[in-house]
């Protein structure tokens, strides 16, 4: 759970940092044709994974509790 959490904020971060980054650039002629890293994918691939991370161990946790449960 901790590391879903973990990925979320770590990619808010990022992204954070590389908008205003990239917002303190100026392109012009030939630099506007290099390659800029898409942080916005970036960020929907970190809070995706967070998610899933949270959801499996979410999972997890409830079925270890059923189980204990049944077990008794």
């Amino acid at each position: 759970m901790l590391w879903g959490v973990a990925l979320i904020v770590i990619s808010l971060v990022e992204y954070n940092f590389q908008a205003e980054l990239q917002q303190g650039l100026t392109v012009s002629g030939l630099e506007s044709a290099l390659y800029a890293p898409p942080i916005r994918l970036r960020l929907v691939q970190g809070v995706t994974t967070g998610l899933v991370a949270m959801g499996l161990s979410a999972a997890l946790f409830y079925l270890g509790r059923l189980y204990l449960s049944r077990r008794k």
